[in-house]
Formats: C-alpha cells, structure tokens, sequence
C-alpha cells in the first residue's frame, strides 16, 4: 500500500523535525499488515471473550495541560477556543 507521507503530515499538522521517510513508511506498512489480520482471527473460542461480559480498567486521575498551556500549543486561537480548519464543502 502506499502511503503519501507529506499529505498525512499535513492532515494531522504534525511535522517532525529530521524524520526518517524510509522508517516511517515501514512501520505505517506493518501497522495496516497487522489490522488486516485481525478479521481473519477465530475468536468463538476464546477464553478471554465470555458472553456479553465488559471487563474495564479503573479510572485513575492523573494531571493533565492547564487551558492555557493546550491553547499555546494550538495553531489558531480565538476567544479561549481552538480554531480548525473547515473540513467539510
């Protein structure tokens, strides 16, 4: 599959310096070989899916970016709110 780099790099608005194209592109290719596994794994049998059964984590407060530190980071800001671009015609 190929993977137009620059394009994704624009779309997420990251872009890092001195990145390693080869690299990248390799690990992206492995990423899209394991979930196009996963459809094909038999999971009827397994122990670890009983049921309707939802077995969740505990939910831990840890400390997280003051809104003005979030804020600094945005490329727009207007009236303490992030600005996006328009994404759809």
């Amino acid at each position: 599959m190929k993977f137009d780099l620059e394009n994704i790099a624009n779309l997420s608005m990251l872009y890092p310096d001195g990145f390693d194209r080869d690299k990248i592109l390799k690990k992206m290719e492995s990423i899209i070989q394991m979930v196009e596994v996963l459809p094909r794994i038999d999971i009827k049998n397994s122990d670890s899916i009983s049921g309707n059964e939802v077995i969740l984590r505990e939910d831990i407060i840890e400390p997280s970016l003051s809104r003005d530190e979030v804020l600094k980071n945005a490329p727009s800001v207007q009236g303490g709110c992030i600005l996006v671009s328009k994404v759809i015609d």
